[in-house]
């Protein structure tokens, strides 16, 4: 047979550059994609690509024995359920990781004893999807989030001295819409975002006291934040992650030792964190009477200066 009537007899391999459009509903896979050429079998240009280079890179990280398509889900699992608490929801968060809804409902199941339904995710899927941030500023500005670093803020801010009316006027809204927020187990996330710009900008600075209504309106506030047990910004670590801490407790000295705290501040062996509550202030009143500053006593006992504060906290409330 003839090299020609050979041709012809032998079966036609097909077009490799062959255009197929995803048939999937949801969420369709794109062209340029793995997913499409295998998927879908497109065997345009772009998909045929990246194939090509979807192979090269398996090839390498096999050659330098750092193939790994499969990690384990957990780590991802939590992320989600982190993403979750923080107010984004499944479709959101399919949306900005490139993965379909289904996917990420799977990976936040486990069945009733437990166990999770998926256990193993891509690495490419878990790289995407460990990229989105928690941060609320990530997201859109009509989302709802939750609200406890919001309201921590103004309680603060309040604690120092600035009134709601006043919060209000910064934020150019109505005093019910702030008193709302205290309130409210979610809110907008442009609140968060303006509420947390506010208080960056106050949280270090004293409420203006010029006038008779200032000074009045500092005293009615700092009198609420009292009664309501509000803290203020130096109470906080992490305003928005922290767990409430213990009510401002007062001093008494039943359980203070007068030679320890002697010891603590001349550095003669005895660290701050060896001193009861009752010792560790009457370390930072003795130190604050001396006129060192919060940043000099928490040098001297060996501790930060938001603990240094905390205790001057405590000594005014006792």
């Amino acid at each position: 047979m003839s090299e020609p009537d050979r041709r012809a007899t032998a079966p036609r391999r097909r077009d490799d550059r062959s255009t197929r459009d995803c048939q999937h509903g949801g969420r369709p896979h794109g062209h340029g994609t793995r997913s499409a050429y295998v998927k879908d079998g497109c065997r345009c240009a772009l998909c045929t690509a990246a194939n090509s280079e979807a192979t090269r890179r398996r090839r390498r990280e096999c050659a330098y024995g750092r193939w790994e398509p499969y990690v384990d889900s957990a780590e991802v699992r939590d992320h989600l359920l982190d993403l979750q608490r923080a107010g984004l929801g499944i479709r959101s968060i399919a949306s900005l990781g490139r993965t379909s809804f289904t996917q990420i409902s799977r990976l936040t199941r486990v069945t009733d004893d437990g166990t999770p339904v998926t256990r193993r995710v891509r690495t490419d899927t878990a790289r995407r999807i460990l990229a989105i941030s928690a941060d609320p500023r990530f997201w859109e500005p009509g989302r709802q989030v939750d609200s406890t670093g919001t309201r921590r803020r103004i309680q603060a801010l309040v604690a120092i001295g600035y009134s709601l009316r006043a919060l209000a006027k910064h934020l150019g809204v109505r005093t019910a819409d702030v008193g709302r927020v205290l309130i409210q187990q979610r809110v907008l996330a442009r609140t968060a975002w303006a509420v947390d710009d506010l208080y960056r900008e106050l949280w270090n600075v004293a409420a203006p006291v010029t006038t008779d209504a200032e000074r009045r309106a500092v005293r009615e506030a700092r009198a609420l934040a009292q009664e309501r047990r509000w803290l203020p910004p130096l109470a906080w670590d992490d305003i928005d992650n922290d767990p409430a801490p213990a009510p401002l407790a007062r001093v008494t000295a039943d359980d203070l030792d007068d030679i320890a705290v002697e010891r603590a501040i001349v550095g003669d062996g005895v660290r701050f964190d060896h001193l009861t509550t009752a010792e560790q202030c009457e370390a930072v009143r003795r130190l604050t009477q001396l006129g060192l500053s919060v940043r000099d006593i928490g040098d001297v006992l060996g501790t930060t200066s938001r603990t240094v504060s905390r205790r001057r906290l405590m000594l005014r409330a006792a």
